[in-house]
């Protein structure tokens, strides 16, 4: 076609082409458009429904469940539930906002029922440096866990004492061997 010109099938001379087609070609456009945006939206949809069952489970502020819907939209506009298990993006989304908020009583293993803990570690690091997201502190703080195994322990009347002592052991092996697992350098203490 060529400056509104076509030729007719079946026959040998030209005619006008009305701007019909171009108007079709355009319609198919948008079509397509709308199937992946409301593709994106029913993803996103999904998403928060799995975001708010996490959040039940895990008893999370509201806050946190809005923070990571947002999360879990910005991570389909980069593409990143692209080739992954959306299960895995879904479950680290919580636990970004988690960090973010301030709630740093989790770790990523509470988050990790039915995935595979290393996977979600893999994906919480794609996420965080596609979104370039600036967590200000450390990544973990092994004393934000110190007083929950020590109540999961049940020491009893000890529990606080331990802890405490546990605690100070903790900022010691700071000092004589970082980079070590917090999870492990709590056990350890305790």
């Amino acid at each position: 076609m060529l400056g509104g010109l076509g030729l007719d099938r079946g026959t040998h001379h030209l005619r006008h082409v009305q701007p019909q087609a171009s108007k079709r070609a355009n319609d198919y456009y948008w079509y397509t458009c709308s199937l992946i945006l409301s593709h994106q939206i029913l993803m996103c949809l999904r998403a928060t429904r799995k975001i708010q069952n996490i959040a039940g489970v895990l008893c999370l502020p509201e806050q946190v469940c809005v923070t990571a819907t947002r999360l879990y939209t910005l991570a389909v506009e980069h593409k990143l539930p692209k080739g992954r298990k959306s299960m895995n993006v879904v479950t680290v989304c919580p636990y970004v906002a988690c960090r973010q908020k301030e709630t740093r009583n989790y770790m990523l293993i509470d988050f990790s029922d039915k995935v595979n803990v290393f996977k979600l570690e893999h994906t919480y690091l794609q996420l965080v440096q596609t979104l370039n997201l600036n967590l200000r502190r450390p990544l973990v703080n092994p004393s934000h866990y110190i007083s929950r195994f020590a109540a999961l322990l049940e020491f009893g009347e000890d529990t606080y004492r331990l802890a405490t002592d546990a605690h100070r052991l903790v900022q010691r092996f700071d000092r004589d061997s970082p980079g070590r697992r917090p999870a492990g350098r709590c056990g350890a203490a305790l």
